[in-house]
């Protein structure tokens, strides 16, 4: 019953014309959902009712009604309607208009209102058109340098994005999937859909779950996404790859995904040391210093200048707490056992520059 010629088979049970075998499969399909015995019912409804004598008719007219009713006029949702869709409804109109109706040929014309107007109008209700899909314009919320916000999507899930995350998402879900664009970091909070999966699309990478509390981090430097999972399940997979590389997270679990690499298998990570940043906490146990340098940056609205660059790549383990500028770049100096020289938002770490630029104040 999912094919357009299905109808046709329809509109015969309808009518008491199909074979015992076409009426089972009928049958079959009204008890596999409640939707489709509904409307069978109200068909069958329309199909009981005596034909009306017959009337002039306004085309226009009843054009205007059929298609304000689908919610479908240019002037109430601004959504344009298909050429297709108006040549069907004026075929129909002409039909009860011109020729000779019998019984039969009066009912297929209202199946055929019903099975193109009922699929559109509730598309309307739920901001979905089959032929807009995948064209839906995305909304991108980009967060400054030292600054984090909560937002709440269409869904009502939320996220938390960190200083300098991009996410990009449709106004509306589609009605069988829900999927985000992640550069950054964020901390989602899932509500749960079984017939809507949430897809993060990070770097290259996949994730998607059902209902949940997890942590995305996916900065451009790192070249890789991590994620930890602090309730329920997700997956993680490249996303030019099968499921074959697919792995699962647990609450509690983490993973790691380099660039065009596999997912490493989850294990039990300090989830609260990955959710530190949401109150300007961070742990880096020997890590590259560019890391650090590339977080303080995000969270302080800041830009370092290295007069040795190699000194990125060192090694570091370092545990930032709602420090002020001051006490990071005096830590990060102590690490690196070379000066700093801050002024205004460049900090200069190593020798310092011999004068300040003209203009601009050190801080």
């Amino acid at each position: 019953m999912s094919e357009p010629s299905d109808w046709t088979l329809l509109a015969r049970y309808l009518a008491g014309e199909c074979s015992a075998s076409e009426k089972i499969q009928v049958e079959t399909w009204m008890a596999a959902d409640t939707d489709n015995r509904l409307l069978v019912e109200r068909m069958q409804v329309i199909w009981d009712t005596p034909e009306p004598a017959p009337v002039e008719v306004n085309v226009q007219q009843l054009w205007l009604q059929v298609a304000d009713q689908a919610g479908l006029l240019e002037q109430t949702r601004g959504r344009r309607i298909t050429d297709r869709f108006r040549a069907s409804i004026h075929t129909v109109i002409d039909t009860w208009r011109y020729q000779p109706a019998t019984r039969l040929v009066w009912r297929y014309a209202v199946v055929a209102v019903l099975v193109i107007s009922l699929p559109l109008l509730v598309a309307n209700w739920v901001g979905w058109l089959p032929w807009q899909s995948g064209t839906q314009q995305l909304i991108t919320i980009q967060m400054s340098n030292a600054q984090r916000s909560r937002f709440v999507l269409s869904d009502s899930s939320s996220v938390i994005l960190d200083a300098g995350s991009t996410l990009r998402y449709p106004e509306k879900f589609a009605r069988d999937s829900r999927d985000v664009f992640l550069n950054g970091e964020g901390f989602f909070k899932v509500n749960t859909d079984a017939g809507r999966p949430f897809t993060i699309h990070a770097s290259d990478a996949l994730i998607q779950v059902l209902g949940t509390k997890f942590n995305v981090r996916a900065w451009e430097p790192d070249q890789r996404v991590q994620v930890a999972v602090s309730e329920g399940q997700v997956s993680l997979r490249p996303a030019s790859s099968s499921t074959v590389e697919v792995v699962v997270i647990n609450e509690g679990e983490g993973s790691v995904m380099p660039l065009d690499g596999k997912p490493t298998e989850p294990e039990l990570i300090a989830v609260d040391e990955q959710l530190g940043w949401m109150h300007n906490e961070a742990v880096f146990r020997d890590v590259p210093l560019k890391e650090v340098l590339y977080q303080v940056e995000r969270w302080y609205d800041l830009s370092f200048e290295l007069a040795v660059p190699s000194v990125a790549d060192e090694r570091v383990a370092i545990y930032l707490r709602n420090n002020s500028v001051q006490d990071i770049l005096e830590l990060i100096s102590s690490l690196t056992d070379m000066p700093f020289k801050r002024i205004g938002s460049v900090v200069h770490l190593g020798l310092p520059p011999e004068r300040t630029p003209s203009g601009i104040e050190e801080d």
